[in-house]
């Protein structure tokens, strides 16, 4: 199956988690396409001055790839910017929240897997 570009569901979350302005979430698979083995497949957008709120992952794992911009990530109370190329886990129970960082917008690819 091929899913072109374009045609991938977009939401756009409004204070996303609590964050501040729009994160836009193009899913890439749905749940019955993953066997329900995970929850979302997304490629995100944060614009600048835009978040995603603090949030913990119980009863599942997130793990997001910075693919352009920069991001500030509060990583279970600890504050450190991702640049294209680095990866965050967030385990069982830990939590973060992203915000883009600079005055370009942030992209990542994010993988919430259930338990």
């Amino acid at each position: 199956m091929v899913i072109r570009r374009g045609d991938h569901p977009v939401e756009k979350r409004e204070h996303a988690r609590g964050g501040d302005g729009t994160v836009v979430l193009n899913h890439l698979a749905t749940e019955e396409q993953m066997f329900h083995h995970c929850r979302m497949v997304v490629r995100a957008v944060i614009e600048p001055g835009s978040s995603m709120g603090y949030h913990a992952h119980e009863n599942e794992i997130e793990f997001f790839y910075v693919l352009s911009g920069a991001l500030e990530v509060n990583d279970n109370g600890n504050t450190v910017v991702v640049y294209p190329g680095d990866t965050v886990f967030s385990a069982e129970g830990e939590g973060h929240s992203l915000r883009a960082h600079g005055d370009k917008p942030a992209e990542y690819l994010a993988v919430v897997v259930r338990r």
